[in-house]
């Protein structure tokens, strides 16, 4: 079965590309049709999002997510990819 890990928290620093491990927020999604996490980004400032996916997702970010492969992001399988976190955003993910 197919899952995707999802965590909000604080990276280490501004140019280091690792998460502290003072997670906000986790979630993990089976992926299929378009699902959102249940995760929706507060007011502090300096959160990211991390990714990790075994099989290949678009991602997507905003207060209603869709993902699709029109306007979305593409992560492969086994990869883990990180975007900044804005207030009010939610992310979806589907199958690709």
């Amino acid at each position: 079965m197919a899952i995707v890990g999802i965590v909000l928290g604080p990276k280490a620093g501004i140019n280091v590309p690792i998460m502290r491990t003072d997670a906000r927020a986790a979630d993990s999604l089976v992926p299929g049709a378009t699902q959102q996490a249940s995760i929706t980004v507060g007011d502090e400032p300096g959160l990211y999002w991390e990714v990790t996916t075994d099989t290949n997702i678009w991602v997507n970010f905003g207060s209603n997510p869709s993902a699709s492969a029109e306007n979305t992001w593409l992560v492969l399988a086994g990869q883990t990819r990180h975007w900044q976190a804005k207030a009010g955003d939610k992310i979806a993910v589907v199958a690709a």
